[in-house]
């Protein structure tokens, strides 16, 4: 019985005490290994603690009551020397190819972009790729839920079902309305920084020149146009991972209620799970261990095991255990459970980066680095003083320069007449970049803009490649 989630008991560990002073610096405690003859079971154990996996984790245990194992293969968010970087959403770039806390994917060479093999971030860290990405909170057109209730038959998925599930979930900064939240976990705020308000506020206008409308929610009741764009970024100026949002409310509780939930909360990081058991057709726990292979164990789920380990982990979990294309899994020595072609159509948008040079102030005195020197670059500002106050100013205030993610305003629009809804999103960023921002994270030595761009429909298909070479 597995179900797939898409987009306290402390058995597992000796010492509860220094536990609970980890997760009070932030640290999670790892995998240990039981005590002798002892079975660890609860009644759900979720692989992956991302964004599914966090908000799976948090209902099941405080609305629910139900005991439940949060495994994560990455390390903790908190508690590290480097953990400002996953926290300052001015930083994202740092952490896109650091393999730390990114389990850094690349695809196979694609036929149709010269042989290019494309970069593909997936967050291994709590909070997935909540904890990675670029904190752009977009929740779709309204007309993509109908297409997925009409012409697929995806009962309860029309937009009228789906809307009061991101109200509830979502805690906006603005004013309550419609299509928005105001008492959720998840926290979506707009954010204006002065000293790039001018360049974003002309970008918004050329848009109304050029025909466009303006919207001032592209989440709300019109998504076409320019305007403002919605981010995970909190009041205090820090990333709003679904880590940040769901689990740390439990796991450091402020309240009796989200005390006793935590109670009924496992997490544990550097948690690989390797292998479902079953019994029967049923899986009923799952193997894992920590670094190394160090604490190998079985741990049981009476009720289920939920996979939320990724568009790559879950299908590549599933295969390694014998669930996929009989074909593919007996050519690597896999012994067929059942035939079931997972790891398949695996679906992606593209985006291409569209950048002038510009008159106006951008991000360059903030963080202009010097090129050609490797990961190094990122750190080699032009203007080190200018970087040093932003930081200081975020670390002391959560204000300033380094409390955005820079993707402030956007727009979305049709490609061509006759599309029902928009099909292409902008991004606009005060600022160039170098390269393929994973591989420099550094901005351009001049004055800049860009743009960019993504296809809102996805268009690249391809199978995962991963769970083959595992």
């Amino acid at each position: 019985n597995i179900r797939i989630a898409f987009p306290s008991n402390y058995c597992l560990f000796v010492d509860a005490t220094m536990d609970r002073l980890l997760l009070a610096a932030g640290r999670v405690p790892g995998l240990r290994a039981p005590a002798a003859g002892r079975r660890l079971s609860y009644d759900y154990v979720v692989v992956g603690a991302g964004s599914a996996g966090c908000v799976l984790a948090h209902r099941l245990s405080k609305e629910h009551g139900a005991k439940v194992l949060l495994l994560e293969a990455g390390r903790s968010d908190r508690g590290h020397w480097d953990s400002w970087k996953n926290n300052m959403p001015g930083a994202l770039t740092f952490n896109l190819a650091n393999e730390k806390y990114n389990w850094d994917y690349h695809t196979v060479p694609q036929q149709h972009l010269d042989g290019r093999r494309l970069h593909q971030p997936r967050g291994k860290i709590l909070g997935g790729s909540s904890s990675l990405n670029a904190m752009a909170y977009v929740r779709g057109h309204a007309l993509d839920y109908e297409r997925w209730a009409q012409e697929i038959g995806a009962a309860h998925w029309d937009y009228s079902h789906v809307l009061p599930y991101y109200r509830k979930a979502q805690r906006h900064s603005g004013s309550s309305s419609a299509y928005r939240g105001a008492h959720g976990p998840l926290v979506v705020s707009q954010q204006r920084t002065d000293v790039v308000r001018a360049i974003n506020d002309a970008f918004v206008q050329a848009g109304a020149q050029a025909g466009y409308p303006l919207t001032d929610d592209a989440n709300g009741f019109q998504q076409e146009g320019f305007g403002p764009m919605d981010m995970t970024v909190d009041t205090t100026g820090a990333r709003a991972s679904t880590a940040r949002c769901y689990l740390w409310s439990l796991l450091n509780p402020l309240t009796a209620e989200d005390r006793e939930a935590g109670e009924r909360l496992t997490v544990a990081t550097q948690a690989s799970v390797t292998g479902l058991i079953f019994d029967g057709r049923r899986c009923v726990g799952v193997e894992a261990s920590g670094p190394g292979g160090e604490a190998r164990q079985q741990i049981f789920a009476d009720a289920e095991v939920i996979l939320c380990a990724g568009a790559v982990g879950t299908p590549q979990l599933l295969m390694l255990s014998g669930i996929g294309d009989a074909a593919e899994l007996e050519a690597l020595d896999i012994e067929v459970r059942e035939h079931l072609p997972v790891g398949k159509n695996l679906q992606d948008h593209l985006e291409f980066y569209i950048q002038f040079l510009a008159k106006h102030t951008s991000l360059y005195p903030y963080a202009a680095t010097f090129g050609g020197f490797g990961w190094l670059s990122r750190y080699l500002f032009r203007r080190p003083w200018n970087a040093a106050i932003a930081g200081a100013s975020w670390f002391l205030l959560g204000k300033g320069m380094s409390a955005t993610n820079h993707f402030e305003v956007g727009g979305f629009i049709r490609s061509a007449p006759g599309i029902p809804h928009p099909d292409v999103q902008y991004h606009f960023i005060p600022g160039c970049v170098v390269g393929h921002i994973p591989a420099f994270g550094g901005v351009d030595k001049d004055v800049g803009i860009s743009e960019e761009a993504a296809e809102l429909t996805c268009i690249a298909d391809s199978t995962v490649e991963e769970a083959r070479a595992a």
